[in-house]
């Protein structure tokens, strides 16, 4: 019995049907091995870099979060396990930063100082006071994590042992490197206010601008200067704070001591930048304060008689005529009581360099007398230019009355360096004798009278007077570093 081609066609479909399913399920089977074989190994090695490989590399809150998110994921689900890395992520974040530092540094107004160039007598004063100023950098965002942390150094400052050793007028809260704080931090502050004015100290708040984070959230709370019924004070940066500050001493005391004579401040020749409303006064009802003493008694022993040198306290006003008493005239003359009249510049050659010279044997009239011949009297105009930066130095200045202001700039600082010189201090020194390049822009901040000596009037000096114009220039040299110290002791401040 033969097959026929029918039949062959068939079983040879079959068979083709039969091998095709056999190898379509060989390669289904693989398939899904393959892929589940490179599943399992990229999960080991995603587990082993995971877990295994930071061990040592991350802290111990990241690592717990690292397995809490494993273990969520594997037993709960993958959304499950994400959620529980994200809580415990932001309770770690909390946790970590509030053990950070929030105070970058504390120190006192008599560290810290501003950039106004003052006389002698006047920084000694403001030296001696300036422990009433208490200068506080923070530092980070604030939140109530951290401002805990501030709430308690400024309890610690009011608290009565530490007030009793040394009492404070004026706390200045820097927010210059604050990038932002939260309502429960300005709350903060607001409630530190409240304490602060029970003990008549007043706040004064620094290096927040007024469009930022940091003072959205002050105006938010009504913690602005412009706040009514408010008792702060705003500047925009560390350096005009302590300047304020400054003034306010001076200006109080200044005031008390006119009062007490019956006279103006300006009739002993101090000018200096005065403060509009001072935050304080010197007044009887306050008498028997420690604070109140302790400015007393600074400016008794720093500024006598208004706040003119030692050496020219029985000299008049700065500006105008003087009349010294003496048995000897100054002049070459002599005669039993005669007054001479002095005029300027002598007594601002006195008021400015009169603590600087120590020759026992030789009178500082005389002197100083000797160079007036080499002084010559220059008016500026409020606005107006002195010198600019980079041109050669003529001259230097002694500033009779007025203010000028200095600016400084440098190509790697990204911000100006402002310094104020008022009315019995000398500019333009160093450069002048270095015969370098200015270092600075000098402008008149408001109408000034200045008394100059040029390069050729020094020339002159050293040909005529070699030994006077050697003594002059130590001296000058001698407030020169003065200057240079405070104006180093400012950026250690301000960048510390």
């Amino acid at each position: 019995m033969s097959i026929g081609p029918s039949v062959v066609a068939y079983l040879r479909e079959c068979c083709a049907a039969g091998l095709y399913g056999i190898v379509n399920n060989i390669l289904a089977c693989s398939a899904v091995m393959v892929v589940g074989a490179l599943i399992f190994v990229l999960g080991i090695d995603l587990v082993k870099e995971a877990v295994w490989d930071t061990r040592h590399r991350v802290n111990r809150m990241e690592y717990i979060t690292i397995w809490a998110i494993t273990i969520g994921m594997t037993v709960f689900d993958f959304v499950i396990g994400l959620l529980l890395g994200i809580i415990l992520a932001s309770m770690f974040f909390v946790i970590q930063n509030s053990r950070r530092k929030p105070i970058r540094a504390v120190f006192s107004g008599a560290s810290a100082k501003s950039t106004v160039r003052r006389p002698h007598p006047q920084r000694e004063f403001l030296q001696a006071v300036g422990k009433q100023t208490l200068v506080m950098k923070l530092q980070g965002f604030l939140f109530f994590g951290t401002i805990t942390k501030v709430e308690e150094e400024i309890r610690k400052l009011l608290d009565l042992a530490a007030w009793e050793s040394n009492p404070i007028r004026f706390l200045i809260v820097d927010f210059a490197l604050v990038p932002g704080l939260d309502f429960s931090s300005a709350e903060a502050f607001v409630r530190l206010q409240r304490l602060l004015s029970q003990k008549d100290v007043l706040l004064i708040l620094c290096g927040a601008n007024p469009d930022g984070l940091v003072g959205r959230a002050l105006q938010a709370v009504d913690l602005w200067a412009d706040q009514e019924g408010t008792r702060v004070e705003v500047f925009d940066g560390l350096n005009s704070a302590l300047e304020w500050c400054e003034n306010a001493y001076l200006t109080a005391y200044y005031a008390s001591t006119a009062m007490a004579r019956r006279e103006n401040t300006a009739a002993h020749g101090v000018d200096f930048p005065k403060v509009a409303k001072p935050p304080f006064a010197m007044s009887d009802a306050f008498h028997g304060s420690p604070r109140r003493s302790h400015v007393t008694a600074a400016g008794v022993s720093n500024l006598p008689d208004g706040g003119v040198p030692s050496s020219a306290n029985h000299l008049a006003p700065v500006s105008g005529e003087h009349k010294l008493g003496s048995s000897k005239a100054h002049h070459g003359h002599s005669g039993g009581g005669s007054s001479l009249t002095l005029k300027q510049p002598l007594p601002i050659l006195l008021q400015t360099f009169s603590e600087y010279f120590d020759d026992p044997s030789q009178n500082p009239h005389d002197f100083f007398y000797h160079i007036v011949p080499y002084l010559a009297p220059v008016h500026a105009k409020a606005g107006e230019t002195i010198w600019e930066r980079d041109e050669m130095a003529d001259a230097l200045y002694l500033i009779e009355s007025g203010c000028l202001r200095a600016t400084y700039e440098y190509e790697d600082h990204c911000e100006l360096i402002q310094e104020t010189m008022v009315a019995g201090t000398v500019a333009g020194e160093l450069t002048m004798l270095s015969a370098s390049k200015r270092n600075a822009t000098v402008v008149a901040e408001r109408d000034s009278k200045l008394w100059k000596l040029d390069q050729q009037g020094l020339e002159k000096m050293e040909k005529e007077r070699p030994e006077i114009a050697r003594r002059f220039i130590k001296i000058v040299l001698k407030v020169a570093n003065e200057e240079a110290d405070v104006l180093f002791n400012h950026l250690v401040a301000v960048l510390s």
